[in-house]
């Protein structure tokens, strides 16, 4: 496994994407780092998602992280590849 400072960078990559995208207008990414269990999550919606009690979401992604595990570094690379391709299908 490579060392935490890549997946640190990795996840601010991640976080930044999302941003991108969200500001596309097309949709809404969410991310989120729960630090007590080391997991980092990544939601992305439509932006004409409503955001009420009882009405289902349909993600277009949804992915969550362990980056404890060794296979982190992997996935966190796998969700950024998916974001990447989802907010380029947004610029063109």
């Amino acid at each position: 496994m490579k060392s935490t400072q890549t997946i640190e960078a990795l996840v601010q990559q991640i976080a930044l994407t999302c941003l991108q995208i969200t500001g596309q207008g097309r949709h809404h990414a969410f991310f989120g780092y729960s630090a007590h269990v080391g997991v980092f999550s990544v939601r992305v919606l439509p932006a004409s998602t409503l955001y009420v009690e009882g009405r289902p979401q349909h993600a277009v992604l949804t992915r969550e992280v362990r980056l404890r595990q060794p296979d982190a570094l992997a996935e966190l690379e796998s969700l950024h590849d998916n974001l990447q391709l989802l907010h380029s299908r947004e610029a063109a």
